[in-house]
């Protein structure tokens, strides 16, 4: 009997559970997915700054950037005031620069 041994198969349909997306629970997936979404999009705008000041257009982004938030703004709750002073401090920016020229 030492030589001999007995195996059993079991189902190992729980594998698939493990394997899947079954592991995370959708609050979990929602949160790693903004997360995912919110990084991907802090790069490209971190990315639109640097080529918007090596080419001098900075005004021209942020005023893509003002008309986007114009747009979509009216669900996330966002002070529109903030909108306005950043224009407003664009334009001072540009007049700023004018005068050490």
């Amino acid at each position: 009997a030492q030589g001999n041994k007995d195996y059993t198969t079991k189902a190992l349909y729980y594998i698939d559970q493990i394997q899947s997306a079954n592991v995370y629970t959708s609050n979990i997936k929602e949160r790693v997915n903004k997360k995912i979404e919110f990084g991907s999009t802090i790069s490209v705008a971190k990315t639109s700054v640097q080529v918007a000041v090596a080419e001098g257009v900075v005004s021209e982004l942020i005023g893509l950037l003002t008309q986007f938030i114009m747009k979509y703004h009216h669900n996330t709750g966002l002070n529109i005031e903030k909108v306005y002073s950043i224009s407003h401090f664009n334009d001072e920016i540009q007049e700023s620069s004018y005068n050490y020229q």
